[in-house]
């Protein structure tokens, strides 16, 4: 089942959570990561209560519960000892999973939810659905509200700019909750990352280009990410460099805004398109991240009197599941988001059920590919310059 897109506001209105309920997680937490093994005897109430910063009398709530449910037993002048069929009796208790975006509006965030809701449905398992709007302190404050609530695991499409700081993950690990980075990982903290290999990404296109005989391409960003911008330019001079092709620095575009709007770049984008076509040798190929931004692209190309494929190829950047009459036609570099939330859910189920640990700095790679489209073809026999003051193409 999955619930309804929560604010931070309505988050913050559930009712407040019982430290001993809080307790009890963590002891919970420290059972699914195999630190307190079947068998073995808990800490005194007395070092629980010191460790925990807690009252004897929350400690003993805490326990009594954890008895009543099968996970402890108690044994009359010897202690507390982990039940023997703790695990199992873990395995059935799910929670919560949830997904924590970036923003509805990030191309990357509805293969994931697709996913990642398909796979908790599939295991009949609760969902919850979050989006920071990419404020960092959105996020900051839906985190906060999670630590209230009845969560089992969290996949995280963390704020890009500024970066997620560590403590937005290890709030949540030290309260024995799973986390999983998706797309991007957070320096600083220990955590499964489904990552995209960007450079790989840059490698395909340039390859690509060559191919077709492209010897001089641009790259253009919807969105300004230094780190990601530099992984795709690596990639494509690479393979750019086995055939003299370049990709000039001139010839790389990226906003100064992190906004996501395609329509808020639209005049600046339309500016620095003149600027490359107007050069003396301007580019044949367009690597543009991410397909919405290559729909802008792809359009100003043609108020310019462009044509693509024919003058200029045109190469995106986007999901598997190509849907709709532009993105169809477009060809692109793509992974399958549907995939990384599936995976995503089976980590997390891993982890809660202690065959992972929480704490893990594992990076598993999400496979990318070329799509099939029409908008890249072989380079033109004569480079199409565009002139500003007559707003014609010319060729030469």
């Amino acid at each position: 089942m999955m619930t309804r897109l929560d604010t931070p506001e309505t988050i913050r209105a559930n009712k407040p959570e019982l430290k001993s309920t809080r307790l009890k997680k963590r002891l919970l937490a420290e059972m699914v990561a195999g630190r307190l093994k079947p068998g073995l005897p808990l800490p005194s109430e007395l070092r629980l209560a010191d460790k925990f910063n807690v009252s004897r009398v929350t400690v003993r709530r805490a326990l009594s519960e954890m008895e009543n449910e099968g996970l402890v037993r108690r044994e009359q002048g010897r202690g507390t000892f982990v039940s023997d069929d703790a695990q199992q009796r873990l395995r059935k208790s799910t929670g919560t999973f949830v997904l924590l975006i970036s923003g509805a509006h990030d191309v990357t965030a509805h293969p994931l939810l697709r996913g990642f809701e398909r796979t908790c449905r599939s295991v009949r398992h609760n969902m919850h659905l979050c989006d920071s709007d990419n404020n960092i302190h959105q996020q900051g404050d839906l985190i906060l509200g999670l630590l209230q609530s009845d969560v089992a695991g969290v996949a995280i499409l963390p704020v890009s700019s500024p970066f997620t700081p560590p403590h937005h993950i290890t709030t949540l690990q030290d309260r024995g909750i799973p986390v999983i980075c998706c797309h991007r990982g957070v320096d600083g903290a220990e955590t499964p990352l489904l990552s995209v290999a960007h450079e790989e990404e840059g490698r395909l296109v340039g390859q690509a280009f060559a191919g077709q005989g492209h010897r001089r391409v641009a790259l253009v960003i919807g969105y300004q990410v230094d780190e990601l911008r530099n992984k795709w330019v690596r990639g494509i001079r690479k393979s750019l460099q086995a055939v003299d092709g370049e990709l000039p620095e001139e010839f790389v575009y990226a906003p100064e805004t992190t906004t996501l709007d395609c329509k808020k770049h639209e005049v600046e984008l339309s500016k620095a398109l003149e600027k490359m076509f107007a050069s003396e040798n301007p580019p044949t190929a367009i690597f543009a991240i991410t397909d919405d931004f290559a729909q802008s692209v792809y359009f100003l190309l043609q108020r310019m009197g462009l044509r693509v494929p024919e003058d200029v190829s045109l190469v995106g950047l986007g999901d598997i599941d190509r849907k709709g009459a532009f993105v169809s036609r477009l060809t692109s570099v793509v992974i399958d988001g549907a995939e990384m939330g599936r995976q995503a859910v089976e980590l997390l189920g891993q982890m809660q059920n202690g065959q992972r640990e929480i704490n893990n700095s594992e990076n598993i790679p999400i496979p990318v590919s070329l799509s099939d489209g029409q908008t890249l073809g072989p380079a033109p026999k004569s480079a199409a310059r565009y002139s500003c003051q007559n707003e014609t193409r010319e060729d030469t």
